[in-house]
């Protein structure tokens, strides 16, 4: 009897574990179904982001108004958002399918990109614009787990938690977790990508969910984690026509059209490096002028910076490998203000070359568009070597430069 009992009740336990995934599963599927049915939607809602890179937390309050556009290329969506960061300023965004326009309340302008003339330039600035909108009413899958074709992906398992409140919305509380043999392992060792979301029991809509990601870059193990509640939603609001045009901001607004910037060069090669003198992380101060006669490798960089961080590693081989042949590896930041978290990341990836803290006048000397910059200067103090951005090939490239400068003089 004791037998034929535990088979009893692990025939039971099997059928609740299938009967709950199921149920997620369906309830995901009606979900989905209730988000693709909004046309024209007003919602209020929070986001609270701790990026990877970063202790901080950044909290956004936003307003959107929303309509679905299934021929729009770039967003799938027209919109008008407003939105502040930890409390400051109140920033609008309007896409009409036209144009886009952003504005910036510190000096009460706005910035027009028409979408026929600059597409390029609007699919770049596409991903800030997603990532402060509430995905399930933009995204046409709506939910992670979801092919575009509206099939589950196998990849995540889904399980229903049970029920919990969001406020005074009685939810059902449902995880996505992805199988770690799927992780992508590129340039990030993915340890964990998982989803929460919590469904109004009464309108099936999603009205928070939770993202979190842990990953290895660089030996260093870092948590993302991407909170997004709603507040308030409107669904078929009669607004969202007239918000979403540009007659909808105030009219004090300066509206500039957007015009490309100038691509800025690089210092030229045979051009003497612009002198500086700063203090280093460790309180030391450190020249460009007491480090003639050397050949120098000058790193601008900040910590938040994902190519800058997969730089690191290689420079600081460069500075082991080179360091007794008159080859000084200089690390340069003139962004960051916070060098306790500064000196934390550096100790977790082991740089023990010269890490200095400078003012963005200093990168602007040196003409610095992007991050990393790389300027490699011979031994009279002259630009030998420059380069933007990193990749695999390019650590090679800084040897072979290095190489070169040694034996330049």
């Amino acid at each position: 009897m004791k037998i034929k009992n535990l088979i009893v009740l692990a025939a039971l336990l099997a059928f609740a574990v299938t009967s709950r995934s199921q149920d997620a599963s369906t309830l995901l599927m009606k979900s989905r179904s209730r988000c693709l049915e909004l046309n024209k939607v007003y919602y209020e809602m929070t986001q609270w982001f701790k990026p990877m890179t970063d202790r901080d937390t950044l909290i956004t309050a936003s307003k959107c108004w929303l309509k679905q556009v299934k021929g729009d290329p770039v967003f799938g969506c027209f919109f008008h958002y407003q939105y502040s960061v930890n409390g400051q300023g109140d920033a609008d965004a309007i896409y009409t399918g036209d144009e886009l326009l952003s504005t910036f309340p510190q000096d009460s302008s706005a910035q027009l990109i028409p979408v026929k003339q600059y597409p390029d330039e609007i699919q770049g600035r596409a991903h800030n614009h997603i990532f402060r909108m509430y995905q399930p009413f933009r995204d046409k899958s709506c939910f992670p787990c979801f092919n575009k074709d509206g099939s589950l992906k196998k990849e995540y398992g889904i399980q229903l938690l049970g029920d919990q409140d969001v406020g005074s919305i009685p939810c059902y509380h449902i995880s996505m977790i992805e199988d770690p043999k799927t992780f992508d392992n590129n340039f990030i060792v993915t340890l964990k990508n998982d989803y929460e979301y919590w469904i109004s029991k009464e309108s099936l809509l999603p009205v928070k969910y939770n993202y979190y990601f842990r990953g290895i870059l660089n030996h260093d193990t870092s948590d993302q984690f991407i909170s997004y509640a709603v507040k308030k939603i409107r669904t078929g609001d009669r607004d969202v026509g007239k918000k979403i045009l540009l007659t909808s901001l105030p009219s004090y607004f300066r509206i500039k059209t957007y015009e490309p910037e100038k691509t800025v060069p690089l210092l030229a090669k045979g051009s003497v490096a612009p002198d500086w003198k700063l203090v280093s992380l460790k309180g030391d101060t450190v020249s460009l002028k007491q480090l003639r006669g050397k050949v120098v490798l000058l790193d601008f960089f900040y910590k938040s910076c994902y190519p800058c961080r997969l730089a690191i590693p290689h420079l600081q081989e460069i500075h082991k490998k080179y360091g007794a042949q008159d080859v000084v590896v200089v690390g340069i930041d003139a962004v960051d203000k916070k060098t306790d978290e500064l000196k934390a990341m550096l100790d977790k990836e082991g740089v023990s070359y010269t890490v200095l803290l400078a003012e963005k006048d200093l990168a602007k000397k040196y003409q610095i568009t992007g991050y990393p910059t790389v300027y490699i200067l011979d031994r009279g103090g002259k630009v030998f070597y420059a380069s933007s951005g990193f990749g695999e090939s390019l650590a090679k490239i800084f040897e072979q430069e290095i190489n070169s400068a040694l034996g330049s003089e």
